[in-house]
């Protein structure tokens, strides 16, 4: 029953909202199990599965986006290397990198979407002990990144600073902090704008 499942996400999202992601992955889960195919519901289990430290349903639900989005305008290589940050947290690094390279085959005509995966790629083998490689794929990344920057999601951006940490690039990773914060700001303020905007049309 459609109804009945929507119903299942808004409790779900009800309790995220609270911060009770243990109730939220339960209920997620249910509904999963009613109707497994969903990309929202199954994205939202992965995160809420992420929150409770839970990896292995994480996995799964990823797993399960990445499936059900192959031939969807809605796939999208962040679901990638979502799967791929999921299997270095369990110190799979060959699984990493497969999931990576399906990613990058998956999405060779996109420029942007070929950076987020190129940066795990370099803590993957970071995280191995491959330092010859991986700082051969770092630098190589700061020049993608740096090209692609305007076009690139803010997920994409922080996972670049957590690399630019990573890999001691003090210069690059203030530089991506000024402008995560510079977004935050503007962001905020255009929601005020709107806010202000909707109460005097209101008052009018």
């Amino acid at each position: 029953n459609k109804t009945c499942i929507e119903a299942y996400d808004l409790l779900a999202e009800a309790f995220e909202k609270e911060d009770d992601f243990d109730n939220s992955q339960e209920i997620l889960m249910k509904a999963t199990k009613l109707s497994p195919n969903g990309l929202t519901r199954n994205r939202a289990l992965t995160n809420a599965a992420l929150k409770n430290d839970d990896l292995i349903i994480a996995e799964k639900a990823c797993k399960a986006v990445i499936k059900n989005a192959k031939h969807s305008h809605l796939k999208s290589s962040s679901d990638h290397v979502l799967l791929a940050k999921i299997h270095v947290e369990k110190d799979q690094h060959q699984q990493a990198l497969n999931v990576l390279n399906e990613s990058k085959k998956e999405y060779k005509n996109d420029k942007a979407a070929l950076v987020h995966p190129q940066i795990i790629e370099g803590i993957v083998y970071k995280k191995k002990g491959d330092e010859e490689t991986a700082e051969k794929i770092f630098e190589e990344t700061v020049k993608n990144f740096s090209a692609q920057s305007s076009l690139l999601p803010k997920n994409v951006s922080q996972d670049m600073l957590d690399a630019c940490e990573a890999f001691g690039d003090e210069e690059m990773a203030s530089m991506i902090s000024e402008t995560i914060l510079q977004e935050d700001s503007d962001g905020r303020n255009s929601r005020e704008v709107a806010k202000k905007i909707q109460i005097n049309t209101n008052q009018s």
